[in-house]
Order: structure tokens, then C-alpha cells, then sequence
């Protein structure tokens, strides 16, 4: 089970540490972090890169998979979406 509720957590699950998380987001204080609040990454042992779309009016989980070539658990994963039915414009997504 993913995480995702700290930056701990979120860290051990992109292959790298707190601090690192910390530092490429400019957070002043690691222990707040809240719900919906992007984080960003680049590098760790995945290579991943840091990748986001912002929703827009009328978009879904699925037409969002679909466009961007992953699947909506993928979505739901990466973003700690609780409900995958309640997603708004402007909500910026990590993919």
C-alpha cells in the first residue's frame, strides 16, 4: 500500500528522501503538508521525471488516462485521489 500521506511516505515510494522532496518543493516546514498540495520530483532511482496536467472543465479520470497514455489507477495512485469521481478544473496532476 502506497503512502501518501506524508512526505516520508511519499519519498520512499519515488525512490528518494524527505529532504530531497523538501528542498525541490521549497518547503519551509516538511511535517505540513496537506491534502491536494502537489509535489514535485525529478531524478531518484527511477529516473522519473516530474510530469503534471491540469484538469479542465468537463474532464474525467478516464478521458485523462486515456490522453495521457495511463490508466486511471495510475492517476489515483500518483495523487492520493480519495474519490476518483471528484476531480476539478484547475487541479493540477501528477502523471
Amino acid at each position: 500500500k502506497l503512502d501518501l500521506t506524508s512526505l516520508r511516505g511519499i519519498a520512499s515510494n519515488l525512490g528518494t528522501n524527505w529532504q530531497e522532496l523538501a528542498r525541490q518543493n521549497s518547503l519551509s516546514n516538511p511535517n505540513m503538508i496537506y491534502t491536494g498540495q502537489v509535489i514535485r520530483f525529478t531524478g531518484g532511482q527511477y529516473g522519473a521525471t516530474s510530469r503534471t496536467y491540469t484538469v479542465h472543465s468537463g474532464d474525467n479520470l478516464s478521458s485523462i488516462a486515456s490522453r495521457l497514455g495511463t490508466t486511471v489507477q495510475s492517476l489515483v495512485s500518483m495523487n492520493g485521489i480519495s474519490n476518483p469521481n471528484l476531480i476539478y478544473a484547475g487541479q493540477t496532476l501528477n502523471y
